[in-house]
């Protein structure tokens, strides 16, 4: 009785999360629990995409760790799935009785509820791609590339930017950084200059994650 019950439970959840959002488009604020997030990314249907929160982390200095030994014992590889490598660094504080205020960020992250992440590199360069007006076009994002954006793309920085103000978040602009190390345990930070719209990705030491950067939160529906 009680498995059917619990059976029951997990089906009445997960309908409920399938019907929880309807007709999204890209630029809707959603809110998942009190927390608000602006669409990116929607399925066709309008049913299924991800979100970025309005608010941001920011902090004086070591938002990603506050001690460099801690990072050994870390293996956040993925490019794509910013959620496996935040689950990993939670499985690695749990299992190693590691205080997760260690890593800024992502107890930052774990307060906004169940679901959210700190997003891998491509998932940040999904939103950025969005940021800056890039409709359905395949960028070869190289390391430390820079490029320029077009005039047509300057005013879709900022309505994104004042979607995310009106909802009563922090603008995106510089310093965004990925969840995701590479073998040289170096993460990927979002450089932009607003004065002549050049931009690159900066490979950096997560010790030297600062002032000047900003962490961001995704979330799934």
């Amino acid at each position: 009785m009680l498995r059917l019950i619990i059976i029951v439970n997990i089906i009445f959840i997960s309908l409920f999360c399938q019907a929880q959002f309807k007709d999204v488009k890209v630029g809707d604020i959603l809110s998942v629990e009190g927390v608000k997030g602006v669409v990116f990314k929607v399925n066709e249907e309008g049913t299924h995409g991800q979100i970025m929160s309005v608010k941001a982390f920011r902090a004086p200095k070591d938002l990603f760790c506050t001690k460099s030994s801690h990072l050994k014992g870390l293996s956040m590889l993925s490019e794509t799935d910013g959620k496996q490598n935040t689950d990993e660094l939670y499985s690695y504080c749990k299992m190693n009785n590691v205080p997760l205020s260690i890593f800024p960020v992502f107890n930052w992250c774990k307060t906004l509820g169940q679901g959210w992440y700190i997003p891998s590199i491509l998932q940040l360069k999904d939103f950025i791609n969005y940021w800056l007006g890039n409709k359905n076009v395949a960028i070869e994002w190289d390391e430390d590339e820079e490029e320029t954006i077009s005039d047509d793309s300057k005013p879709h920085t900022q309505l994104v930017n004042s979607i995310l103000l009106e909802a009563g978040g922090i603008p995106f602009l510089n310093g965004a950084f990925s969840s995701t190390l590479d073998d040289n345990h170096k993460v990927d930070v979002f450089e932009y200059n607003k004065e002549d719209g050049k931009w690159k990705f900066k490979k950096t030491n997560p010790m030297k994650v600062d002032r000047y950067c900003t962490g961001r939160a995704f979330y799934d529906f």
